[in-house]
């Protein structure tokens, strides 16, 4: 039963995205995103765009540009995993920073050290 409810819940949460994504709506949350993402990724990347813009042609609401609205990730972002890689190296830069108790103001000072005020490759 807990297990079965958790699926239920899931698979509700994946309909509603879904749904939302076909009634053109834009104001997505980050864990929304995931959802829709996560539903979509078996879709090809270069479909998506064109398919929602034909839907939303349909509507009579404001048709402002896509780029600036949350959902625009789901455009541009095949799939959650796409930036794993980045989102784990920053959770281990966090970590190693809290450990060492540094503020990120005195970690760019000790990283910068060309003093340039800029990170570069010799740093």
């Amino acid at each position: 039963p807990v297990v079965e409810s958790a699926e239920l819940r899931y698979q509700l949460e994946v309909a509603e995205q879904l749904f939302r994504f076909l009634n053109n709506s834009c104001d997505f949350q980050a864990r929304d995103l995931h959802v829709l993402r996560r539903a979509l990724q078996m879709t090809r990347l270069e479909d998506r765009l064109p398919w929602w813009l034909d839907v939303r042609a349909c509507r009579r609401r404001a048709q402002g540009r896509w780029q600036q609205l949350q959902v625009a990730s789901v455009f541009v972002q095949g799939s959650e995993f796409e930036n794993l890689a980045a989102k784990a190296l920053l959770s281990r830069v966090r970590w190693v920073l809290a450990a060492r108790r540094l503020r990120p103001a005195e970690a760019f000072r000790l990283f910068d050290s060309t003093r340039t005020g800029r990170l570069q490759r010799d740093d």
